[in-house]
């Protein structure tokens, strides 16, 4: 019977510059993520929508994110990912 050898620690590496990257794509999932559940409530509340409108657009947020997720995954294959965040910001 064959032995494993011995388990080691990993080698940790600088992450410091990872840091800002980071940061970035948790503000804009933040952003992105606090107007979610306020949305159904203006649209019913101030709007004066039914829930069946309510929740068209709370599903057009996770519809345009499945869509243009394939499209800027593809873009970033295939030109690189800064092209893909500039595309997005604009």
């Amino acid at each position: 019977m064959a032995t494993l050898p011995p388990v080691t620690a990993a080698k940790r590496t600088d992450m410091a510059p990872t840091l800002p990257v980071m940061g970035g794509v948790f503000l804009s999932f933040l952003a992105i993520g606090m107007a979610l559940p306020v949305l159904p409530l203006h649209v019913h509340d101030v709007l004066g929508f039914g829930p069946t409108v309510v929740g068209v657009v709370a599903a057009g947020q996770f519809i345009a994110a499945l869509v243009t997720r394939f499209w800027a995954g593809s873009l970033a294959d295939r030109c690189g990912a800064k092209r893909a965040v500039v595309l997005g910001w604009r």
